[in-house]
């Protein structure tokens, strides 16, 4: 087998392996009130009315839909299917968003995507009320794995565990944040969904 073709088949056995080792716990699946009031979420998020939510346990401002999804005020929820990207176009992507006035969204770090999982919640593990439309399947944070220079973390929202992948060879959805307290291009050209 050629070199490039096994770097390829071990790269997809290792994106693979995210996905088996997520949900190889002894958890069983069991539907959650998805509901800010069963998830104790309805305090920690404010609906900023504009497809997004201010985290104020952390200071973020959270875009309420996958990127590739499209947010629709007058039903709340998001329409579309989320995209998926291998890491580093989803690094590349983020630098380009501009949404509700500001263009600092940014591919979150592993504890602040992993801060939005509701534990106990499976497939979703994640208040749908709150981020609607949600695919219970992995999700990029911007942290690389500190041991090999290829992966990176990333959280699988079907059982809200954590696993590493290949950042050229996995691709999976991506959610944006921003830090709430700086300020981003405000005017009414930068909205984009």
């Amino acid at each position: 087998m050629p070199l490039r073709s096994r770097t390829l088949t071990m790269g997809t056995c290792l994106a693979l392996s995210l996905l088996v080792t997520g949900g190889a716990g002894a958890q069983t699946e069991r539907p959650c009130e998805h509901d800010a009031r069963a998830s104790g979420t309805a305090e920690r998020f404010v609906d900023l009315g504009d497809g997004t939510l201010l985290d104020k346990a952390r200071g973020l401002e959270w875009k309420r839909c996958s990127e590739g999804q499209e947010w629709v005020a007058d039903a709340g929820t998001c329409r579309g299917w989320a995209a998926v990207y291998n890491w580093p176009e989803a690094l590349a992507y983020a630098e380009e968003v501009r949404f509700a006035g500001h263009q600092d969204w940014r591919v979150p770090t592993r504890e602040e995507l992993h801060s939005i999982v509701v534990p106990g919640c499976t497939a979703p593990a994640i208040d749908l009320g709150q981020f609607p439309a949600t695919p219970a399947f992995a999700y990029w944070s911007a942290t690389p794995f500190e041991y090999f220079d290829r992966l990176a973390w990333a959280v699988y929202f079907k059982s809200g565990e954590t696993g590493y992948s290949p950042r050229d060879y996995g691709y999976f959805h991506v959610r944006l944040v921003r830090d709430a307290q700086e300020s981003g291009t405000s005017g009414e050209g930068d909205r984009q969904p």
